[in-house]
């Protein structure tokens, strides 16, 4: 704008204005970029973790997986201790396979296999095996990872629609070696999640889940369960973990 008070011939007016020209372009991609640059670095620290978190969802959308872990669970008067396999499967119907085998520390084992809608029980200690036939699927066991891949599912459509982050939310953190997935529940009264209350409010309360997925593994490492008073209830740490695997 100080142009007019040069006093230079045309030709090197024209240049100038070339130079001044060419100084501006340049600085104004200089200024958009460390403006892109702080917004992304903003967007990161306030926790935007859309690229980091779905690189290790894959386990919320396996269509099958099988894993052995050690689970302890920790009540006012005792923990008791067990060992649990679980195999899941889901077809191009939509039709859910579960097998599951537990074993506590007295050695006894039952076996639980749900499929075509029907339920098979077996146990160490007992002779007989038990069937239910027309048995309705519902991933209402809190030790099963299958209730935490549900409950995330459902709860992170529902926020989608309406807005009841007041009641439930979801969080994720991340750490140095693990992405951490956290439910916290400040409240049952949930239509979406009526299916879920039997195990939510029963005598525990459910204070909030938590999944451990390693980064370098990208699989499930330890989940946990936290009673009313925030104190872990259920301990789950996985010692083997496929996703999606044949289920045989």
């Amino acid at each position: 704008m100080y142009i007019k008070f040069l006093n230079v011939n045309k030709d090197k007016s024209k240049r100038l204005w070339i130079i001044i020209l060419t100084a501006l372009t340049v600085a104004a991609i200089l200024v958009f970029t460390t403006i892109y640059l702080l917004i992304s670095k903003e967007n990161i620290k306030l926790g935007d973790f859309s690229d980091i978190s779905n690189k290790y969802e894959q386990i919320f959308m396996a269509k099958a997986y099988k894993y052995e872990s050690n689970v302890t669970v920790i009540s006012n008067k005792t923990t008791n201790k067990y060992s649990i396999e679980e195999k899941y499967e889901k077809n191009d119907l939509g039709v859910e396979n579960f097998y599951i085998k537990t074993h506590n520390e007295l050695g006894d084992e039952i076996d639980y296999e749900i499929t075509n809608n029907s339920l098979h029980i077996k146990s160490s200690t007992q002779l007989n095996e038990y069937v239910l036939n027309n048995y309705v699927v519902k991933k209402t066991n809190l030790i099963s990872i299958a209730t935490f891949i549900s409950l995330y599912n459902d709860i992170s459509n529902i926020t989608k629609n309406s807005n009841i982050e007041n009641k439930v939310k979801i969080q994720i953190e991340e750490y140095s070696d693990k992405i951490m997935y956290r439910i916290l529940f400040n409240d049952y009264n949930i239509e979406e999640l009526s299916d879920y209350l039997d195990i939510l409010n029963d005598s525990i309360g459910v204070k909030k889940l938590e999944l451990l997925i390693s980064k370098s593994e990208q699989k499930p490492v330890e989940y946990i369960v936290y009673n009313k008073d925030d104190l872990a209830y259920i301990d789950v740490n996985y010692t083997f973990f496929d996703i999606n695997n044949n289920f045989k």
